[in-house]
């Protein structure tokens, strides 16, 4: 598998994103181009923030934005919260 598909809650929008990411891109980037396409998906309405946070949304725990996408705890289907 190259890619996975998360579900992203923008609480902000109150409305939830299905997004596909290259599993070896680190996250960094791959959460500028979340917020990216959700500006797209969303017709800008969302507003990119340089200081955006990925939560996991059952556990509430940070996503690690060091790690690839891979090794970041991240798995096919999960669902994330973008703050």
């Amino acid at each position: 598998m190259r890619n996975i598909y998360i579900n992203i809650f923008v609480p902000s929008l109150d409305r939830n994103f299905n997004i596909e990411l290259p599993i070896n891109l680190e996250m960094q980037y791959v959460l500028k181009e979340i917020q990216t396409a959700i500006k797209e998906l969303s017709d800008g309405t969302y507003i990119v923030n340089p200081k955006a946070k990925l939560y996991d949304k059952s556990s509430g725990k940070l996503i690690n934005l060091s790690n690839i996408v891979k090794f970041s705890g991240l798995t096919n289907g999960c669902s994330v919260m973008l703050i």
